[in-house]
């Protein structure tokens, strides 16, 4: 009996169709990766609004809320939980340049502003085995946005790096009439963004 394999054509034929199926599958795994990560990103936002407005209602007695027009604000530092132990890129959320800015709208309405970013080389070493340093950070993720503009479709669509905004640099953004350059309208554990408050 005679063994009979693959033609070279058959093999060729093979070898084609699966080039144009890898054409077609590659793309759409990056972009239903990417998509994933950006929804992580939403949902922490999300999850770091809830917090601070968990705080804004048990601890109503010790947190000074804003005036009609006015905003406080509550770092990462001050709302952190473990749900953001992990960041989607596998950096690390920054601590000062995340946070929630709570306005006043007034009869007991309030807007909820958030910034959650992180570091993506957080944790990470260069070439040289050197952790890496603040001079060359690339960040990724959600800047100052409401809890409308987190439900929108577009939402997804994260730039690659952003720039990260201090707490006190918003105040044009918010149109907040009380200043978030004065410490006792900051909410955090870190010492450098504001008085260490307890949680």
């Amino acid at each position: 009996m005679k063994n009979k394999g693959f033609t070279l054509i058959e093999l060729l034929a093979s070898i084609v169709i699966l080039g144009i199926l890898m054409t077609v599958a590659i793309p759409n795994v990056f972009r239903v990766m990417s998509e994933s990560k950006a929804d992580k990103y939403i949902d922490d936002a999300k999850k770091l609004i809830s917090s601070a407005q968990y705080k804004m209602r048990v601890n109503s007695a010790y947190i000074k809320k804003p005036v009609t027009g006015g905003c406080i604000a509550m770092t990462l530092s001050y709302l952190d939980g473990p749900e953001f132990d992990s960041a989607p890129e596998g950096g690390q959320y920054e601590r000062e340049y995340s946070y929630v800015i709570i306005k006043n709208n007034g009869g007991g309405k309030y807007t909820y502003i958030v910034s959650l970013v992180e570091n993506l080389n957080a944790g990470k070493k260069d070439k040289e085995g050197k952790a890496v340093t603040s001079t060359n950070k690339a960040y990724k993720g959600i800047t100052l946005k409401t809890e409308a503009d987190l439900l929108k479709k577009d939402a997804r669509k994260l730039p690659d790096n952003i720039m990260v905004n201090k707490i006190r640099t918003v105040n044009s953004y918010t149109g907040c009439s009380t200043s978030l350059n004065n410490k006792k309208n900051i909410y955090s554990l870190d010492v450098d963004a504001a008085t260490t408050k307890p949680a």
